[in-house]
């Protein structure tokens, strides 16, 4: 197939640090390339892909400080797609609701694969649009549109062997938190789950207005330590010295990539039940799901019964690569064939 793959524009493609979107888009799009797909990758310029590679902008969003007006950007890079329709078999996006405007405008199908937690804006666009498919990577994110037509639900996959090396029976010496600084995200709670537990704790991402402003005053540099953004191989190397990941998240999220790739490493995932967290962590085996600071106490307490190669096998089994690239492939495969159809 003829696959058009359009990144957001706020990171490059992969990556280098923080940029969930980015890395799933380099995943799926190097994936679909390995099997024999002709794909193009609408992305930053600074991008790296053995695709063909398209840029509108010469920097990713978070680099190029003219770029002020995000939304014209990447309003404009999914325009520049949709006009190069012709050249494609589908067109597969990324970049928030943007394809969604372009979608009926030309006969090539689409495949929009939703990355947020979509509101009722999203709802009014998909009900108002017919050339098109959705994807969803969690059946929580997906709740509200079940009775939308051109659904799917189809989880996020990583790839296990970049979080080598293979989880062993060390238990690591440290709770880990990986992600962006953010209220929702539960910080003080983590915080107060590290100093009850008497196990240090360390905070990994980069440096923010809420870390500068709520965060930092808490941070003493010995029982609570802050390492900054970490890259790919830095991430493994954090997750492989953890205990466990805390994920003490005060609303829900869609997914939440760091869950698999702590698991990917062995490492049990402490989580609160809050949004996709229950169809990712089995509670008791892959991690400890609860209610409150209490409940993720009993977790800890529990650390040990853990087995870190069963942890590994359940992203093995259930969250790797393939099984996203397949997923989608399959998927893409039968859009295509209904619309020539």
């Amino acid at each position: 197939m003829r696959i058009a793959e359009i990144s957001t524009l706020h990171r490059p493609v992969p990556p280098v640090g923080e940029g969930s979107i980015e890395s799933l888009v380099s995943t799926l799009t190097e994936g679909l390339v390995e099997r024999g797909h002709e794909v193009t990758l609408f992305a930053s310029a600074d991008s790296e892909t053995t695709a063909r590679l398209w840029s509108p902008v010469p920097l990713e969003r978070h680099r190029n400080p003219a770029a002020w007006d995000w939304q014209v950007y990447e309003a404009f890079q999914v325009r520049e797609a949709f006009r190069m329709w012709e050249e494609f078999d589908l067109i597969h996006c990324h970049s928030y609701h943007f394809g969604l405007l372009y979608c009926d405008l030309v006969p090539t199908p689409s495949l929009h694969s939703v990355h947020i937690e979509p509101g009722p804006d999203y709802r009014f666009l998909a009900e108002s649009t017919t050339n098109r498919s959705l994807h969803f990577c969690s059946r929580y994110q997906a709740r509200e549109f079940e009775r939308v037509e051109g659904i799917e639900v189809i989880p996020h996959g990583i790839d296990p062997t970049l979080y080598d090396p293979k989880p062993n029976e060390r238990s690591g010496e440290y709770l880990a938190y990986l992600g962006r600084f953010h209220p929702d995200k539960g910080l003080p709670e983590a915080i107060e789950i590290a100093k009850k537990s008497g196990i240090p704790l360390k905070l990994a991402g980069p440096i923010n207005d809420y870390y500068s402003n709520v965060l930092e005053p808490m941070i003493d540099g010995s029982h609570i330590q802050m390492v900054g953004e970490v890259d790919a191989k830095e991430k493994a190397k954090f997750l492989q010295g953890a205990k466990a990941l805390l994920f003490p998240i005060q609303r829900g999220e869609p997914f939440g990539l760091v869950l698999i790739e702590a698991m990917a490493c062995g490492v049990p995932v402490l989580a609160t039940k809050r949004g996709a967290v229950s169809e990712i962590v089995i509670h008791g085996e892959t991690g400890w799901i609860g209610e409150s600071v209490e409940d993720l106490l009993e977790g800890i307490r529990r650390l040990e019964e853990f087995d870190p190669a069963k942890i590994r096998r359940h992203v093995e089994k259930n969250f790797s690569k393939s099984q996203m690239v397949d997923r989608l492939e399959n998927l893409m495969t039968r859009i295509v064939e209904r619309n020539k159809a």
